[in-house]
C-alpha cells in the first residue's frame, strides 16, 4: 500500500514538474505559440547523426536542404532556386538563393553573428553527410563520385562535389540517375555552416544547432524543446507562428488530457486512443468536433515483420509466416487509418500506377497454403524470437501475429523492448524476426529499392540482409530509365520478384492522424512526415 501511495505521489510530482516547465516557457504578451505534445525524448539535433523519426520532426524545422517536397509529392526549390542536369543525368548543378542567412550564433565571428549561405557550406555539409560518422551516408555513397572512397577514409575530399562559384555547386555522379532529386529531397540533408566542421575550436559539433530553417533552437532539455521564428527567413511573411514548443509527454492518456485542457495544441493520435477519438469511417467523434481539427494523411511509411535472412534461412518457413498473417484483420484494428500494402513501396508515391494498386492491396492470407508450405520447410517447432517495441501499437500487432502463426504451427516467443533498444539490435543484426516501421527518406521507389534490397547495403539499411545478385542487376538498370512512369512500373516488377523471396512480411501503410486545436489553421504535412509548421497560422 505504501509503495502504491509513493508511486502516485511520484507520478503527481512528475506531472506538475512538467506543467511548471511548460509554464516556464510562457509566451510573451500577444506572442503566438503552438505547443506540440510528443511521445518520445528528442536526441541530439545534429543532422549528421539524427536517425529517429521523433527527432526528425523537431530538427526539420531548424534545417532545410537544397530542395524539398510539397504536400502533393512534387519536388520544390528550397535553398537552391534552380538546377540544371546534363543529358546523361550524371552532372547536376544547383544555383543557390543569395538572400539566405544562417541563424544567429557565436560560431560566426562578425558583428551580426550570422552570414549568408554559400556553395562552400553546401560542399561542407554534403561532405559531412558522406563521412563514416554520418548516419545518412548510405543514401549517398553509391551515388556521388568519390563519396565511397571518402567514407572509407581513402580520400580527403569527395571528388563529385565541386564548387563553381560563390552560389553554384555541381554534383557529379558515378552513373546517371534520373531520380537523383528524389534521393536528396529529404529534409534530412539540411545545410549547416562550414564552421561547424572546419573550425578546430568547435569541439562538440553535436551541440551546435544552426541551420537556415523557419525556426531556430532556443532551448532543449529532456522534457521540452523551444523554437522561435527566424526573423530573417528568406520567405517573406513566413513563418506565421512566433514560437513552437515541443513537450515530451510519453503517456498517451496524459498527452490527450493536456490537449483537452488546452495545455498543448497538437498531438499525433496514438493507436491506443484511435478507438476513443476516431469513428470506424475515419472521421472525428462527436465530442471533439467542436474544438479540434483532425488531419489524416499518408506518409512514405511501411509497417512490417522483418526477417533476418542470416538467422531464418529457410525460404519455406518465411513464406509460411507470410501466408499465415491476415493483414486485413490487423488493418481493421486501426479504424480505417491504414491500407493493406504487401509491398515495400508506399502507395502514395507520385507516379504509382492505378493498375498496380489493386495488386498491392491484395490480401495474401491463406492458412491452408501456409500449413502446406510449412511442411516443405525444415522447421521443427522450436520457438522463434519475435521482437516488438513500445511504439505504434507494436505489441498488440505482435500478439495478433503470435496467435495467427500458432494456427499454422509456428511458435513465436514475444520479446518486448523499448523502441531504441529494438532499433539497436536490428541494426546490429541481432534478431530473428521483428516488428518495425519505417518512414522512408526517399520520394520515389528507385533509391528505396537501391537501399533496402541491394546486397551492397547490408547491414544498413538492408536490415534483413537480403542478398540476390539478379535483383542487384535489375535495380541497377533503373539508372537508365528516364521516363518516370515507366521507371515506376519497372520498380513494381522488381518488387514482385523480391517479395517471392520473403525478406520481410509487409503488413500495411499507415495513415497518420493529427489532432490539433481549432485556434490554428492550415497544417500541411508532406510524404516525409515533415510538419510544415512555417505554414500554420493562428486563427484571429
Amino acid at each position: 500500500m505504501k509503495k502504491c501511495v509513493f508511486s502516485v505521489i511520484a507520478f503527481l510530482i512528475s506531472f506538475f514538474l512538467l506543467q511548471s516547465i511548460h509554464e516556464g516557457a510562457v509566451k510573451k504578451k500577444n506572442e503566438s505559440v503552438l505547443t506540440i505534445g510528443i511521445e518520445n525524448s528528442i536526441s541530439q539535433l545534429d543532422p549528421l547523426t539524427m536517425k529517429d523519426p521523433y527527432t526528425f520532426r523537431v530538427g526539420w524545422q531548424i534545417f532545410e536542404g537544397l530542395i524539398g517536397l510539397d504536400e502533393n509529392g512534387n519536388i520544390i526549390p528550397k535553398l537552391a532556386e534552380k538546377w540544371e542536369v546534363t543529358n546523361d543525368y550524371k552532372e547536376w548543378t544547383f544555383f543557390l538563393r543569395k538572400n539566405v542567412y544562417f541563424h544567429t550564433s557565436d560560431i560566426f565571428k562578425n558583428k551580426q553573428k550570422t552570414r549568408n549561405v554559400t556553395a562552400e557550406d553546401v560542399l561542407s555539409s554534403f561532405t559531412g553527410y558522406c563521412s563514416s560518422k554520418a548516419y545518412p551516408a548510405f543514401m549517398l555513397t553509391d551515388s556521388i563520385k568519390g563519396s565511397n572512397l571518402y567514407n572509407q577514409g581513402k580520400a580527403n575530399s569527395v571528388e563529385g562535389l565541386q564548387v563553381l562559384d560563390t552560389y553554384t555547386i555541381k554534383f557529379i555522379l558515378n552513373e546517371g540517375e534520373p531520380f537523383f532529386l528524389d534521393r536528396i529531397s529529404s529534409p534530412w540533408f539540411g545545410i549547416f555552416p562550414r564552421e561547424v566542421i572546419q573550425d578546430p575550436n568547435i569541439l562538440k559539433r553535436e551541440n551546435i544547432v544552426v541551420g537556415t530553417g523557419p525556426y531556430r533552437l532556443v532551448k532543449k532539455t529532456d522534457n521540452i524543446v523551444i523554437l522561435e521564428k527566424t526573423e530573417s527567413y528568406w520567405r517573406d511573411g513566413i513563418p506565421k507562428i512566433e514560437k513552437i514548443v515541443f513537450r515530451v509527454l510519453k503517456n498517451d492518456q496524459i498527452r490527450f488530457l493536456e490537449l483537452k485542457k488546452g495545455n498543448i495544441d497538437f498531438m499525433v493520435v496514438p493507436k491506443s486512443l484511435v478507438e476513443e477519438i476516431i469513428n470506424q469511417d475515419g472521421t472525428l467523434k462527436e465530442p471533439y468536433k467542436e474544438s479540434f481539427h483532425l488531419k489524416v494523411f499518408p506518409s512514405f511509411n511501411s509497417h512490417f515483420i522483418g526477417i533476418n535472412q542470416t538467422k531464418v534461412r529457410d525460404r519455406h518457413l518465411r513464406k509460411a509466416i507470410s501466408l499465415s498473417i491476415n493483414r486485413k484483420e490487423i488493418v481493421k484494428m486501426l479504424h480505417g487509418l491504414a491500407d493493406v500494402n504487401i509491398g515495400t513501396i508506399p502507395l502514395n508515391m507520385k507516379y504509382f500506377p492505378d493498375t498496380g494498386k489493386a495488386y498491392y492491396q491484395t490480401d495474401t492470407f491463406n492458412l491452408t497454403k501456409a500449413r502446406m508450405v510449412l511442411k516443405k520447410s525444415k522447421y521443427t517447432g522450436s520457438e522463434i524470437e519475435f521482437l516488438v517495441h513500445d511504439k505504434q501499437g507494436s505489441e498488440q500487432i505482435g500478439e495478433v501475429v503470435q496467435q495467427e502463426l500458432k494456427k499454422a504451427g509456428i511458435n513465436i516467443k514475444l520479446v518486448k523492448l523499448d523502441y531504441n533498444s529494438l532499433l539497436e539490435r536490428m541494426l546490429k543484426g541481432n534478431t530473428e524476426i521483428f516488428n518495425f516501421f519505417v518512414d522512408y527518406v526517399f520520394s520515389s521507389p528507385e533509391p528505396l529499392l537501391f537501399n533496402m534490397f541491394s546486397s551492397s547495403k547490408i547491414p544498413i539499411p538492408n536490415i534483413w540482409a537480403y542478398n540476390n545478385k539478379t535483383i542487384d542487376n535489375e535495380i541497377f538498370s533503373l539508372r537508365k530509365i528516364a521516363d518516370k512512369t515507366k521507371s515506376f512500373e519497372n520498380c513494381l516488377v522488381i518488387q514482385k520478384k523480391i517479395l517471392a523471396d520473403v525478406p520481410a512480411v509487409f503488413l500495411f501503410q499507415q495513415k497518420n492522424s493529427i489532432l490539433y486545436n481549432k485556434s490554428f489553421n492550415n497544417l500541411r504535412v508532406n510524404g516525409f512526415y515533415h510538419y510544415m509548421l512555417e505554414e500554420i497560422e493562428k486563427v484571429q
